[in-house]
C-alpha cells in the first residue's frame, strides 16, 4: 500500500470516455460520460475517518465530504493482484 499524499490535487479523479451505445429506435449515438477512480481519502477530524471516495464533477467535491469539505490526504485505492493480466 502506497504512503498517505497531503496534495490533495494531485488525487486522481477520473476520466471522460466516449461509448457508442444504440438507441430504442435503432440509431447509434456517441455519448460521453464521466469514469471516476476510487481513492482512499483521510479527513481533518477527530474522528480520524477513513474512507472509499470518487470525484462527483457535477458537485465538484468528493463523495462522502461536504461542499467545501477537503480532504486531508489521499492514497491510491489498491489494484487486484490479477489487475491487468
Amino acid at each position: 500500500m502506497s504512503e498517505w499524499d497531503f496534495n490533495i490535487s494531485r488525487a486522481p479523479r477520473g476520466r471522460i470516455v466516449q461509448e457508442k451505445i444504440k438507441h430504442k429506435n435503432g440509431k447509434t449515438m456517441v455519448v460521453k460520460r464521466f469514469v471516476p477512480d476510487l481513492v482512499i481519502l483521510c479527513a481533518d477530524d477527530e474522528a480520524k475517518t477513513v474512507t472509499v471516495s470518487q470525484w462527483l464533477p457535477k458537485e465538484k467535491r468528493w463523495s462522502m465530504f461536504a461542499t467545501g469539505q477537503a480532504p486531508l490526504a489521499w492514497m491510491a485505492f489498491p489494484k487486484h493482484v490479477n489487475e491487468g493480466k
